[in-house]
């Protein structure tokens, strides 16, 4: 069996100038899905009862497809639900105006959602699978999966992020994965392929 090599996603959203975290909105967001790996339920329970703990000010936002389990769990709460399809420019804006970005999955092939929440300085708090804890390597923001201890200590740490510390970890972001950077290293990894092959 010839080695394989893995090349990464860049960035697609706009590229939007980052609020500064004074004049963000209260939000905290989850880009929900009905589909089980993604824990939808687990994210939007979990941010219900921060929400529900915490002195801070902070509205749940969900925009994307729930199962009705997830639907009724919402019922009674006051949360933002955007139900209809974003184009990438409105959820570009939304992510940057939030306040977090909830990424709860448990399998990803890359976990694009809060690499670019950062890209727009916004901190992500997300799970810490083997994907993500790679992708999204020394980045503040990742908790044990299916721990709320560890999600609300998580959000805790993100939520004191200032607009200094933001930039930073934007930068960082945008230089791992610009798409410059994105296609010289899968043209690297079709040569070793290539190599290999003429051996």
């Amino acid at each position: 069996m010839p080695p394989s090599f893995v090349s990464f996603q860049g960035i697609t959203l706009p590229a939007n100038d980052p609020i500064p975290v004074e004049s963000k909105q209260p939000l905290l967001l989850h880009i929900g899905s009905d589909k089980p790996h993604k824990r939808s339920y687990e994210a939007v329970e979990f941010m219900l009862e921060y929400v529900r703990q915490a002195s801070r000010e902070l509205r749940p936002t969900i925009i994307g497809p729930l199962t009705r389990k997830t639907e009724l769990l919402l019922q009674g709460h006051p949360a933002n639900r955007v139900k209809r399809t974003l184009t990438g420019q409105e959820l570009a804006r939304l992510i940057g105006e939030s306040r977090a970005l909830v990424f709860n999955s448990e399998r990803e092939g890359f976990g694009l959602p809060p690499v670019e929440a950062y890209a727009l300085g916004t901190p992500a708090v997300f799970a810490q699978t083997d994907v993500m804890s790679e992708v999204l390597a020394a980045m503040p923001g990742g908790y044990p999966q299916g721990s709320y201890e560890g999600f609300a200590a998580a959000l805790d740490r993100a939520l004191e992020l200032d607009t200094a510390a933001l930039a930073g970890l934007r930068e960082t972001v945008l230089e791992r994965y610009d798409w410059e950077r994105v296609a010289c290293e899968t043209v690297k990894a079709y040569r070793k392929v290539a190599a290999t092959a003429k051996e």
